[in-house]
């Protein structure tokens, strides 16, 4: 079966803000994919992007973080967490106009009757890669996502965010 990539909304960040959202998701997809562009203001080597769903900010979020660079690996899980993990962005001080890239899977976004399950791969400019499974405890369809940093910080100007809608064919 092939499925086709339908772009939703897209925006690109002409100053720093801490966070961006999608609204009124169409239920007409199999499933959604976030295109993230993006770099963080904060003065770090780099920062965590998240998201949080349907305004909801409260613990019903489950996350792992596997991540490497060709020599060596780490993970992390967090359960009960009030957002759901993406992956690291380069910083402030990564090289100017360098761009991470993190490409986040919403599988089945629209059932009301499962756990929404959202897979993610993080790229960046260190060599380093990232890959996440979170889970979302809510059976309610997703209508609504905002990606943030986590903790304080910013997105850099020229930042982009791309929701595409997946259609089966």
């Amino acid at each position: 079966m092939d499925k086709t990539y339908e772009p939703i909304a897209a925006v690109t960040a002409n100053g720093s803000a801490s966070d961006y959202e999608f609204t009124s998701i169409p239920q007409t997809y199999t499933d959604l994919v976030l295109v993230i562009m993006a770099r963080g203001a904060k003065s770090a080597t780099m920062v965590l992007a998240q998201c949080y769903i349907n305004f909801d900010f409260n613990t019903n979020y489950s996350n792992t973080l596997l991540t490497g660079d060709g020599s060596s690996a780490f993970s992390s899980k967090l359960n009960n967490s009030s957002g759901l993990w993406f992956g690291r962005l380069p910083a402030a001080t990564a090289t100017n106009g360098v761009f991470g890239t993190i490409i986040a899977n919403f599988q089945n976004y629209s059932n009301a009757t499962t756990f929404k399950t959202v897979l993610s791969s993080a790229s960046n400019p260190l060599g380093e890669l990232d890959a996440t499974t979170g889970l979302w405890r809510s059976t309610s369809p997703i209508t609504r996502i905002g990606v943030a940093t986590y903790g304080d910080g910013n997105f850099v100007s020229g930042s982009t965010f791309t929701l595409y809608g997946i259609r089966a064919a």
